[in-house]
């Protein structure tokens, strides 16, 4: 088990994996400890500070990516979270055609992805957590024998509903960052009005339930 999500973490060896749009780069590390890690590194930023305050309400949850801890660079200006290191992207769960063309997973398959994604959209909804970006590069899957995990991570652009006086999640107020991405936004989003982040979230992800499906 590692440390909670406001632990500070210290990492070794950082070596590229990938990158993940212009904000975020993705590296392979070690922890003082010797455990392997997935590092992603980011600026020090408002996206930063409130990725790690959903994760933090959002707990644990098994189809919410497990954030082992945090660290900031010397100068303060980037930050990294590091997530364990068995996390692979869900575009690797598809089949794939001879000219390597994603192909849609089986009816059955598909239908264990939209149970485990809808459980986990339900969890953080619940955690009053809107995450206004699903889509494909924001799932990841971990794997162990036959079975598959998917996982909802990046919470950058995440909204976090205030509780009101009776305790609850207000969720009265609506949203007005036009944000996200494009190919999986909601309509109200794309026509600049003030929306639902919680039904935005559904319709996104019925969009990534039509990749699945269809490749």
């Amino acid at each position: 088990r590692g440390p909670a999500p406001g632990a500070q973490t210290q990492l070794r060896g950082m070596r590229p994996h990938l990158v993940d749009g212009a904000q975020k780069s993705v590296y392979l590390a070690l922890t003082a400890s010797g455990g392997r890690v997935v590092v992603c590194v980011t600026e020090a930023d408002a996206h930063a500070r409130r990725e790690l305050a959903c994760f933090e309400r959002a707990g644990s949850h098994p189809n919410v990516a497990s954030l082992l801890g945090h660290c900031t660079s010397a100068d303060g200006k980037r930050c990294f979270l590091v997530f364990p290191r068995a996390y692979t992207d869900l575009g690797r769960l598809l089949p794939r055609a001879a000219d390597g063309r994603p192909l849609g997973l089986a009816e059955e398959q598909a239908y264990k992805v939209a149970e485990q994604l809808l459980a986990a959209v339900c969890h953080i909804h619940g955690c009053g957590i809107a995450h206004r970006d699903l889509k494909p590069d924001n799932l990841l899957a971990t794997r162990k024998g036959e079975d598959t995990t998917l996982v909802v991570t990046d919470f950058g652009l995440s909204h976090l509903y205030e509780r009101g006086a009776d305790g609850a999640f207000d969720t009265a107020p609506l949203c007005r960052e036009l944000l996200g991405t494009v190919s999986h936004a909601a309509p109200e989003i794309l026509a600049r009005r003030p929306y639902d982040g919680r039904k935005a979230d559904v319709w996104s992800l019925g969009i990534v339930l039509f990749g699945v499906l269809t490749g």
